[in-house]
């Protein structure tokens, strides 16, 4: 639809470099909520963060920072294994309709719930003893 048919793909993984090309004059669309989300988490030394947890060198990193690249699968699949993963399907996966998503969301939002409440059942017990005479 309106592109030039090449017969080559649209996107292609550079194993060497780590990077997808963005469509020519805008970045990638699926990557810009969990760039964001990135911006946000590591706003001092965005770049060594995503070396440290993808492995890609820190100059790949900052070209994804940019917007003009995005991660290929492999540096994606490492992110996701990492401590901002959850974030990271979460993000990817907001729009999914499909029972699984659905379930993955409610699984995830129970967790958290728990995580409060024992939180703050400890947090209550640590009152509750200070108030005994």
């Amino acid at each position: 639809m309106g592109q030039k048919v090449t017969g080559k793909p649209a996107i292609s993984p550079t194993p060497a470099g780590g990077e997808v090309p963005a469509r020519k004059g805008r970045s990638s669309p699926s990557w810009q909520p969990v760039l964001q989300f990135l911006q946000r988490r590591f706003r001092v030394g965005f770049a060594w963060e995503l070396h440290i947890r993808t492995g890609r060198h820190p100059d790949v990193c900052k070209s994804w920072k940019t917007g003009k690249h995005a991660p290929d699968a492999e540096a994606l699949i490492a992110l996701i294994n990492s401590d901002v993963g959850d974030e990271i399907i979460r993000i990817l996966t907001r729009s999914n309709v499909q029972p699984w998503a659905k379930a993955l969301r409610r699984t995830h939002e129970i967790s958290k719930l728990r995580s409060l409440q024992a939180d703050t059942e400890r947090r209550l017990a640590a009152l509750e003893r200070g108030l005994e005479p």
